[in-house]
């Protein structure tokens, strides 16, 4: 099967889809809740996914399951959030129109 990395490591490519997934999630949580806990459930979701996907895959026969690919995972998803949870910060700062 050729490649589709184009260069790019397995592990880099883990860390980008899997934080794109985070924050992919984040529109399908409920608004209600407090947006700490949107990017809390979408951090838990993508590494659960990754988790998941990581063990179904060392149940198929031509496909091996890598913990580093779930570190990569979980890594992606997490910094994703956190940049979410920055960019907010300064968003409701700025719009609150506090000069600091």
């Amino acid at each position: 099967m050729p490649s589709v990395s184009g260069g790019v490591s397995d592990k880099t490519l883990h860390f980008l889809v899997f934080g794109g997934f985070a924050l992919a999630l984040l529109p399908a949580l409920p608004r209600a809740k407090a947006a700490a806990w949107r990017l809390g459930v979408g951090f838990l979701l993508a590494s659960t996914a990754g988790a998941l996907l990581e063990l179904w895959q060392g149940l198929l026969p031509h496909r091996s399951a890598e913990f580093l690919d779930w570190v990569a995972d979980t890594l992606g998803a997490a910094i994703a959030v956190l940049g979410a949870a920055v960019g907010l910060w300064f968003w409701k700062r700025r719009s609150a129109g506090d000069p600091k």
